[in-house]
């Protein structure tokens, strides 16, 4: 079923009723036509597929239930929390770029951060303050399509840190060098590295780390837990250029190593490398990357694997581990009912139809030049189309 079709209101949810005006509407995306551009699409398409999956599953763990495949209809697994903040931070990053694409300045994080006010206000717990700030005297807030999917208006549970740490609107976030002139709070939880893996779906491999630690940063101030945020985003990045995963983990490492306060996450990176045991005090987050990078060389059966993961560090390691999968080996090597499982796989679909044209703009510097000009005068065919669903503010 399209998107466009998909019931996305629900007139006894109060998220719904609280929405002002029509959802935007939906835009023609161009699809990649070269063999290397389909196998990156593929790649960013399994990113969040796969991200979904590992939370999924990682859900049913948590109620003591197994997924059987054979009885799962599309659409009906629930998402969690990982799930929803991934998707919110794929849409946060594409109105980040097209702001920068079409008003030539940015990075402008404050416009990622706002994707994730749009999450808290789906689950009633936005305070007065952040939604004055963000509609400035509108009644239309928040904005974009995203926060209009009823799939999203579930409240889910745990997240709780990241949640305390938005309802204070520090929007103050800022890098002197490769050290945080003001930190939110000293946060090492895993909130933060669970939704950052479509940072490198849309990010030059360059900029990947940064992004990813300035993602991080807005919720969680722990060196371990927004350096490791940043390693994952450059790991993700280079995946999905094609980089086969030992020379990822060693590129991420040498980033790392060039950043302040980097010994706890280097220390998951040596037990993955095996160079080193993983330390006894490690954190929730660091047992999840290591656990999520180890599985970047599983071989066997996706779901068994990601269920083992799940038993091992959580709902945060299944989801980790399930982009970083979805990365090397792309959407296309899900089984199919289980691509479909998700309550959220309609919505990551258009995202990575999304992420998929945007990278081939923002990251490999192609022009697609087949779209009209419209109303504006400033930036790529591409950046204008996306406007409407995702706008740069």
């Amino acid at each position: 079923m399209p998107l466009a079709d998909w019931p996305s209101r629900d007139p006894d949810c109060a998220v719904c009723r609280a929405l002002v005006g029509p959802a935007p509407k939906r835009i023609p995306y161009i699809p990649p036509r070269r063999v290397c551009d389909v196998r990156r699409a593929d790649r960013i398409r399994g990113v969040l597929l796969g991200a979904l999956l590992g939370d999924a599953i990682g859900q049913l763990h948590e109620r003591g239930l197994r997924a059987d495949w054979n009885q799962i209809r599309p659409g009906t697994l629930r998402a969690g929390g990982a799930g929803q903040l991934t998707v919110f931070t794929a849409e946060g990053l594409l109105r980040m770029a097209v702001r920068a694409d079409i008003k030539g300045i940015g990075p402008a994080y404050g416009v990622m951060r706002h994707a994730y006010d749009g999450w808290m206000f789906t689950q009633g717990k936005v305070p007065d303050k952040v939604k004055q700030h963000w509609a400035a005297g509108s009644s239309s807030w928040p904005i974009g399509w995203l926060v209009r999917r009823h799939e999203l208006h579930r409240v889910v549970d745990g997240f709780s840190g990241t949640i305390a740490a938005l309802k204070t609107l520090d929007l103050d976030i800022a890098l002197d060098g490769r050290e945080f002139m003001h930190r939110v709070n000293t946060s090492k939880g895993a909130g933060a590295i669970v939704r950052v893996a479509p940072v490198g779906c849309v990010v030059r491999p360059e900029y990947a780390f940064e992004v990813g630690v300035m993602n991080a940063g807005y919720t969680h101030g722990g060196a371990s837990a927004y350096l490791g945020s940043g390693y994952l985003s450059l790991a993700v990045a280079n995946l999905v250029a094609g980089m086969d995963p030992q020379t990822v983990m060693a590129t991420a490492a040498r980033e790392l190593q060039a950043w302040p306060h980097p010994a706890r996450t280097l220390d998951v990176v040596h037990a993955v490398m095996g160079t080193a045991p993983l330390p006894a005090g490690t954190s929730h987050s660091g047992r999840a990357l290591y656990h999520g990078l180890r599985f970047m060389e599983y071989r066997g059966d996706l779901l068994e694997g990601l269920a083992a993961v799940t038993a091992e560090s959580g709902t945060v390691g299944s989801t980790i581990a399930g982009a970083l999968w979805g990365a090397i080996h792309g959407s296309s090597s899900i089984p199919a009912e289980a691509r479909a499982a998700s309550e959220l796989t309609l919505i990551a679909d258009e995202l990575a139809d999304a992420m998929g044209q945007g990278h081939r703009v923002w990251v490999q510097g192609q022009q697609i030049g087949s779209l009209p000009a419209d109303q504006w005068d400033d930036g790529s065919p591409t950046a204008n189309m996306l406007w409407e669903r995702f706008p740069g503010y």
